[in-house]
C-alpha cells in the first residue's frame, strides 16, 4: 500500500567471524535467496516489469577494524567497517559495498563527542537494472527524525530507493542533564543524510536533495 510493490524472502545463510589480526576481523559467509517480488496496480510500468521470482547465491564478506577502548559506550577510539556483497549465481546480478566509520573522543568529564560517516552503493553487473528490492532505503537512525526509507528518488509519488546513500551524523553526550536519572541518556545530535541514483530513469534522480536534522 506504501511503496507499490511487495517482495516475500526466503533466506538462508551460513558464515562465521574470526579476528584475523589484531582488532581487525573477518566476517565471510554465503546466503542462498529466494525472493517473490509482486507489484500493485498503481506501481509504474517500468516498477512492474520487475515482477517476478529471483534467485540469488551470494558471497558477503567483511572487514571491521576496532580500535575503541570498549566496545559498550565507548569514549575514545574509532572504529572502521567495510562490507561487500558478491553474486554467485542470480537472475539478476548486483554488487553491493557499503563503509561504515565512526569515532568517537571524550572532552571533559563524562561529556563525549561522536561522529560517523556512512556511504553504500549498489550497481548492475549487467544490461538489467538493480531490481526494487535491492535498492538502497537509508535506516532511520542514520537520519534521525525521518521514517526509514523515506527519503530519495520517488515513482510515482512512491520512495523507491537508491543506487547510492551517504550520511554524516554527529553527537554530543550531555551528562549533567538531569543526572539523579541514571536510566537515561540525554544527547545532542545533528544528521545529514541523501540517497539518490536510478537507473532505469535518471529524472527521477534525487541528489540535490540532502535532508538534515538537529535534536535532543
Amino acid at each position: 500500500d506504501r511503496a507499490g510493490y511487495k517482495k516475500k524472502l526466503n533466506i538462508a545463510n551460513f558464515g562465521t567471524s574470526f579476528e584475523q589480526r589484531e582488532d581487525l576481523y573477518f566476517s565471510p559467509s554465503f546466503s542462498l535467496k529466494f525472493e517473490t517480488l509482486e507489484t500493485s496496480s498503481t506501481a509504474s510500468t517500468l516498477l512492474k516489469k520487475q515482477e517476478g521470482d529471483y534467485y540469488d547465491l551470494v558471497f558477503n564478506y567483511g572487514l571491521y577494524y576496532d580500535k575503541r577502548n570498549q566496545t559498550f559506550s565507548p569514549t575514545d577510539g574509532y572504529s572502521s567497517n567495510f562490507r561487500q556483497e558478491l553474486p554467485l549465481y542470480s537472475n539478476n546480478y548486483s554488487i553491493k559495498n557499503s563503509y561504515d566509520y565512526k569515532v568517537y573522543n571524550q572532552f571533559a568529564d563524562d561529556w563525549i563527542g561522536s561522529a560517523s560517516f556512512f556511504i553504500k552503493t549498489v550497481n548492475s553487473l549487467g544490461s538489467e537494472d538493480v531490481r526494487v528490492s535491492e535498492r538502497i532505503v537509508l535506516p532511520a537512525r542514520k537520519l534521525r527524525g525521518f521514517a526509514s526509507g523515506k527519503i530519495g528518488p520517488k515513482d510515482k509519488n512512491e520512495f523507491i530507493g537508491g543506487n547510492y546513500a551517504s550520511s554524516l551524523n554527529f553527537s554530543l553526550s550531555l551528562p549533567t542533564l538531569l543526572p539523579e536519572l541514571e536510566n537515561f541518556d540525554f544527547n545532542l545530535f545533528a544528521d545529514a543524510a541523501n540517497v539518490w541514483g536510478i537507473d532505469y530513469d535518471s529524472k527521477l534522480d534525487d541528489s540535490g536533495s540532502i535532508r538534515s536534522s538537529t535534536g535532543l
